[in-house]
C-alpha cells in the first residue's frame, strides 16, 4: 500500500514513531481501546459493536465488514475522513495532524469531531468520582441524531438542528459512553452529550433512562449556563430558568414572537453559577426567573433573588404543568408566548 509522498511528517516516520493504536484511541474516543476489540464504528450511524482495529504487518487497520469503504483505513485515512479531508489528495494533511500531535505534542483536535473536541470529562457521581467519554452518534463523520432522539426533540418538541447544533453549545447524540472503563449503549432511550464549550466541559442527559444509570444534575464546574440570545446586543429583560430542555424551549417559542428578551439556563435550580450573577446584573435591568412550579422550584426562586437585582420569580399555573416543557406537550406555544409576554410587556 502506497501511504504517500513526504510532508512535515511522512507515513513512514509517523508508523515508526508513533504508538498506532494510541493515535486510533484518539479518533474513536476509547481511552482503553485494544487491537481487535470490538466497537461502533465512528464513520457511520452504528449501534452495534461490530468493527475493530486489525493488525497487518506493522500498520493497523480499520476492519468493518458492513461497510468495506472502511475496512483499510490506517489511521492517517481515519482522521482525514473525520476532518473532512479527501482522502486521495488530501492525506498529507492528516499525516500532519497526526504527527504533530503525536510527535511534535502540540495538543490538537479534529474539528468536527465533538468526542476529541470535548475530550474525556471527570464529573461526580452518586457512586463518586467517575471517568465519562461519551461517544456521538456519527453519520459520514458528521454529528447526527437516532431515531429515538429525533422523536424527543424534532417530533414532540419542535427542536431542529439549527438550535441543537449551536456552535457554542452543541447537543449531540450518544450512540455509547465509558463509564469507570465500562462501555454502555443507551439503545432503548434517549441519551444526549451537552457540551460547554467554553469550558470543554460535558453533561450527560438521559431522559427515561433505567435505575443506576443516571448521572449528576450538573458538572463540576458552576460556570457553565446556557445561554440564547435574541440579539449581539444584550436585551433590556432575560429570562433564568432551570435546565437546557426549557431553555431552548423557551427560545424556540419566543424567537419568533415579538417579544425580545435573552434566555440563560443554569444546570439546576440548585446550582447558582455565582461568576455569572455580576454579568447578568450588568447586562439585564429586569430578570424573569422561571423555574419549577413545585417546592423544591419555588424554594430556589425566592434563594437567587438575594443574588440578582430586579428579579421576579414567575411560576406556570398549577393545572397548566409546573414547566415549560409540560406546558408545551400539553397546549402548545401560543400560551406560553402569552403567559411570559404578560410579565414581559407590564
Amino acid at each position: 500500500m502506497n501511504y504517500g509522498k513526504f510532508f512535515p511528517h511522512t507515513y513512514e516516520e509517523i508508523f515508526e514513531k508513533v504508538d498506532q493504536l494510541e493515535v486510533w484511541r484518539w479518533i474513536t474516543g476509547h481511552p482503553s481501546l485494544q487491537v481487535n476489540q470490538f466497537i461502533t464504528s465512528p464513520f457511520r450511524g452504528d449501534n452495534k459493536p461490530r468493527c475493530y482495529i486489525r493488525k497487518r504487518g506493522n500498520v493497523l487497520l480499520f476492519t468493518d465488514w458492513r461497510d468495506k469503504k472502511y475496512m483499510s483505513y490506517t489511521c492517517i485515512h481515519a482522521v482525514a475522513e473525520l476532518a473532512g479531508l479527501n482522502i486521495y489528495n488530501e492525506l498529507s494533511t492528516a499525516a500532519s495532524l497526526v504527527g504533530t500531535k503525536f510527535i511534535d505534542g502540540v495538543d490538537i483536535q479534529l474539528s468536527i469531531t465533538p468526542v476529541t473536541t470535548y475530550g474525556t470529562k471527570r464529573v461526580e457521581t452518586t457512586n463518586g468520582s467517575a471517568v465519562i467519554t461519551p461517544q456521538p452518534f456519527l453519520y459520514n463523520g458528521k454529528p447526527t441524531f437516532r431515531e429515538i432522539d429525533k422523536e424527543y426533540w424534532y417530533d414532540k418538541r419542535g427542536i431542529g438542528k439549527d438550535i441543537l447544533l449551536n456552535e457554542n453549545q452543541p447537543v449531540l447524540s450518544v450512540q455509547s459512553y465509558y463509564l469507570n472503563g465500562k462501555q454502555y449503549f443507551p439503545q432503548t432511550y434517549p441519551c444526549f452529550a451537552l457540551c460547554f464549550k467554553d469550558s470543554g466541559h460535558v453533561k450527560i442527559y438521559q431522559p427515561n433512562s433505567p435505575k443506576g444509570k443516571r448521572f449528576p444534575v450538573s458538572t463540576t464546574d458552576n460556570k457553565d449556563i446556557w445561554k440564547w440570545f435574541y440579539d449581539f446586543l444584550p436585551t433590556e429583560q432575560c429570562i433564568i430558568t432551570k435546565s437546557y430542555k426549557d431553555g431552548a424551549m423557551l427560545y424556540n417559542c419566543l424567537k419568533d414572537s415579538n417579544l425580545k428578551v435573552d434566555i440563560y439556563a443554569f444546570q439546576s435550580e440548585g446550582t447558582i453559577p455565582f461568576e455569572f450573577i455580576d454579568s447578568v446584573n450588568e447586562d439585564h435591568y429586569r430578570k424573569l426567573i422561571l423555574f419549577d412550579n413545585d417546592m423544591a422550584g419555588i424554594t430556589a426562586a425566592y434563594k437567587l433573588l438575594e443574588y440578582i437585582q430586579h428579579a421576579l420569580p414567575v411560576f406556570y399555573p398549577l393545572d397548566w404543568g409546573k414547566d415549560t416543557d409540560d406546558v408545551y406537550l400539553k397546549y402548545g406555544k401560543r400560551p406560553i408566548i402569552e403567559y411570559i409576554g404578560n410579565y414581559l410587556n407590564y
